[in-house]
């Protein structure tokens, strides 16, 4: 189940992830992102999106008395899954404002990044700055070969550059995962460097996104769904520290640190407080502070009402938050309760976006 985990989260995730760049380096050159000051208010709700539940959490914990020890798990309400949540949003297909998809997506993808660089920041201990240095020298190469696909005429030599950029793919991954990043970062980046110059025939990121979106929409994300939804049970319910018959105490009893049923249930709370209500609100203030205050603006048609069931949806967590509440804590039973925290709050995020964008666009056309 660990190799099944690690494929889906590590691999799959990581074309899915260069699909979501590819698209961004598509809609930054050919699309609605081309605007910089529209483009920005996504990213600018991103951090409100990642400000308030973490400061809702650190709240929550302060107040209730707990173990200061807790606080560490600040950073696992922060991050949106740009897989699930857009998963959702495919539901309506054409039935949503044009804008919608573009913000969710933009914001989500800053979203993730911005969770990633927590990572880095704060949580990896052992980051290898020579493997970052041979992260961005075999980026360099990448964006140099891709671009000269459309000038070989050559089958023999176009085959050995594929053949060659996969190589460099791979070789970037894995620099990226021996670096102690988080090896989807890959993706991101391979696709914004992914050239999406239109010529006489379509630019290089759009032929990709015709070959590999279809598989990203229905292979990866379902398969991703199915296998964090049985790791995560698996890990909450048949943990090695819970075994039947134990009273509340003993459960959550450790041989290294002694955790109170208390604290367990008021850090599930918190990430899941943090993820239904914070992410929202934190979305939606920056987002009108944003085009309110500020020069940015919201894409053409789009007002801020008009983002509270996307800002709902910004909520499902997993991914990212899956993997900050494992580094979080030490304590076995804390990342298995803050992980139900999260699947608790994604889900309520995801009945409750689902919800009022359904009911939404049914009031829209009566």
């Amino acid at each position: 189940m660990e190799y099944l985990n690690f494929f889906a989260s590590d691999i799959l995730l990581t074309v899915f992830f260069f699909v979501i760049g590819l698209e961004l380096v598509e809609e930054l050159k050919n699309g609605d992102l081309r605007d910089l000051k529209r483009a920005s208010l996504p990213a600018l709700a991103a951090v409100g999106g990642v400000l308030v539940p973490s400061l809702l959490y650190i709240s929550i914990v302060q107040i209730s008395g707990i173990s200061s020890e807790n606080l560490h798990g600040w950073a696992i309400p922060t991050a949106t899954d740009v897989a699930f949540s857009l998963m959702i949003l495919s539901l309506f297909k054409n039935k949503l404002r044009p804008g919608v998809k573009l913000f969710l997506m933009v914001l989500a993808v800053v979203d993730d990044i911005l969770g990633i660089v927590i990572i880095a920041l704060v949580y990896s201990t052992s980051i290898e700055p020579l493997g970052i240095l041979l992260v961005l020298i075999l980026s360099t190469s990448w964006a140099v070969i891709i671009r000269q696909l459309e000038n070989i005429k050559s089958r023999s030599i176009l085959l050995f550059l594929k053949i060659l950029l996969l190589f460099l793919a791979g070789s970037i991954w894995l620099a990226i995962y021996k670096s102690g990043i988080h090896p989807t970062i890959a993706g991101v980046i391979l696709g914004l460097i992914t050239p999406a110059v239109h010529n006489e025939k379509a630019s290089i990121a759009s032929t990709l996104i015709d070959f590999l979106a279809p598989f990203s929409a229905k292979v990866i994300v379902p398969v991703f769904a199915i296998v964090s939804i049985i790791v995560s049970a698996k890990e909450i319910f048949t943990d090695t520290s819970i075994t039947t018959g134990q009273n509340a105490q003993s459960l959550a009893y450790n041989a290294d640190l002694f955790v109170s049923s208390y604290d367990l249930f008021i850090v599930a709370f918190s990430v899941a407080f943090s993820l239904v209500v914070g992410k929202p609100i934190g979305i939606l203030i920056f987002a009108w502070i944003g085009s309110h205050l500020t020069p940015l603006k919201l894409f053409h048609g789009l007002k801020v009402r008009n983002l509270v069931g996307v800002s709902l949806l910004g909520g499902i967590g997993f991914t990212v938050s899956f993997l900050i509440a494992s580094l979080s804590f030490s304590n076995e039973l804390l990342i298995a309760f803050a992980r139900l925290g999260v699947l608790a709050g994604s889900f309520i995020s995801a009945i409750i976006g689902y919800s009022f964008i359904h009911f939404s666009i049914k009031k829209m056309h009566r």
